[in-house]
């Protein structure tokens, strides 16, 4: 299971050092919508040539905010841009996202895990500050504590995502 995580970090290698004059650092927001709630928070990207990687941390709104118990979700994104021009940019993409949720604070298991996995195509608009629509489906992993068989209880079903997102060239 090494060798090809090490074969796909040396590709990634060749591939950033082959493309440096290219390389452009964006910040920015995010509004994600997921059939169980809507996240809201920051994103970084880093744009190399016609590849693209973002990683985000956001919060499930109605969630966090309204019921009042944090809902954090982290994300990495790649994204590969078929169309590249100076206005707008478009392709295909994978996207893992990885979040929790405490439902009871009583017990020590009283957590909800989600794995995911999407693919997607997204379609952005600007250059240095940049509009994007991303949209993707993929199989989705929960994990729940089950008191009557104490231990982890899985479930997979497909789930979808919507993103917009803006962020600016550093």
């Amino acid at each position: 299971m090494k060798f090809p995580v090490i074969m796909l970090l040396i590709c990634c290698c060749a591939v950033s050092a082959k493309a440096q004059d290219s390389l452009v650092y964006r910040l920015g927001t995010q509004v994600v919508y997921h059939p169980y709630d809507l996240f809201t928070g920051f994103q970084a990207e880093r744009e190399n040539g016609t590849h693209q990687h973002q990683i985000g941390l956001s919060v499930g709104a109605s969630t966090t905010f309204f019921q009042r118990r944090l809902y954090p979700q982290l994300h990495y994104q790649y994204g590969f841009h078929l169309v590249k021009k100076r206005w707008i940019q478009t392709g295909p993409l994978a996207r893992l996202s990885l979040s929790t949720l405490r439902f009871n604070k009583q017990s020590s298991h009283g957590r909800s895990y989600q794995e995911e996995a999407f693919l997607g195509a997204y379609v952005g608009t600007g250059n240095r500050s940049r509009f994007r629509f991303s949209a993707g489906i993929g199989p989705a992993v929960e994990q729940n504590w089950s008191s009557a068989r104490e231990k982890f209880v899985h479930s997979i079903s497909w789930n979808t995502f919507a993103e917009i997102s803006w962020s600016y060239a550093l």
